[in-house]
Formats: C-alpha cells, structure tokens, sequence
C-alpha cells in the first residue's frame, strides 16, 4: 500500500448518505461544466486563466498587470504572458495610464467584448437548456441554493477579491 492511500479515510461501506450524494454530485456537474467551457474558450482561442482576464476587465474597465496578478493569484510574468496572448489576439491592448505614464493598463478592446458576450450569450443557452431539466416550482430555489453554495466557495466572488461586480442573487 503506497503512502498516499494510508492517509486517506476509508470509503464508507453502507449506502451514500444525503451530503456525500450532494458533493458527488457538484463534482460531476462542476466537471461537466468546466469541460463545456474548456470547449468554448478552446473555440475562441483562449485559455480560462486567459478568460478570467477577460471578465476582470469586463468587470472593472482597465487594470494594471499588478491589479490582475493579484486577483488572479498568479505572478506577474504569468499576467505578462496571458496578456500577450490575449493582445495578439486582438482582445485586450496596453496603454500607459493617463495620470502616470509609467504605469501601464490593460483594456478590452471592442473584438474582446464581441468574443465575451458571444461566450455570455452561448452559456446563456446552455443554463437555458439545463434549467428545462427542473422543473418550474423547483427552478427558483435550485437557483437560490446554488448561489448559497457558489458564494461559501468563492466568498470573494472568483478570480477578483472584494469584487462587487457579481449581482447578487440571494
């Protein structure tokens, strides 16, 4: 038995209770998901740490490479590659920033906000065609729980702390 399956918890051996069903089930639908968005992001040319950039922009208009490396909990040679990308691409461009020139945003520019509302408007779709999987009486309060549950997870909204660019839906 190898050192990494001694420090795991036995698997139960009755039937899965309530909770356990519950996290199976995020997982898989979590995994499902994540491999739609790989898919739609693979189509448009980008990666998600690439999108991520996309949507903080969205959110807060321009931003320094230090800005996004902050938020993204990534190093600032890994932003200065992602924008490299998303700049040969035509979605983001620098510029130095009006009130000091040394520093240097980064903006969408109009191609980038195209690609991200087709990608908005697709996975639009999509929840459009999932949520006919629930049934009316039900929808709302899915939705509600699993705002509950997606705010627990990611207090701090995802890719950027103390972001208030979300709408709460609660």
């Amino acid at each position: 038995m190898g050192a990494s399956a001694r420090l795991l918890p036995p698997l139960p051996r009755k039937a899965p209770t309530e909770e356990v069903a519950l996290w199976g089930s995020l997982v898989s639908v979590t995994r499902s998901l994540f491999r739609h968005l790989q898919h739609d992001l693979r189509r448009a040319g980008v990666s998600v740490q690439q999108y991520w950039v996309l949507l903080c922009l969205d959110v807060h208009g321009p931003l320094t490479a230090g800005k996004l490396s902050q938020w993204l909990e990534v190093t600032l040679p890994t932003v200065t590659g992602i924008t490299d990308h998303l700049e040969s691409l035509g979605y983001v461009q620098r510029s130095p920033a009006p009130e000091d020139r040394r520093r240097v945003l980064v903006r969408l520019t109009p191609k980038g906000m195209r690609t991200l509302r087709a990608l908005h408007l697709h996975h639009a779709d999509i929840g459009r065609d999932l949520s006919q999987l629930v049934p009316d009486e039900e929808r709302a309060e899915l939705t509600r729980a699993l705002v509950r549950i997606a705010a627990r997870l990611t207090p701090d909204h995802g890719p950027c702390p103390g972001c208030q660019g979300e709408q709460d839906l609660t």
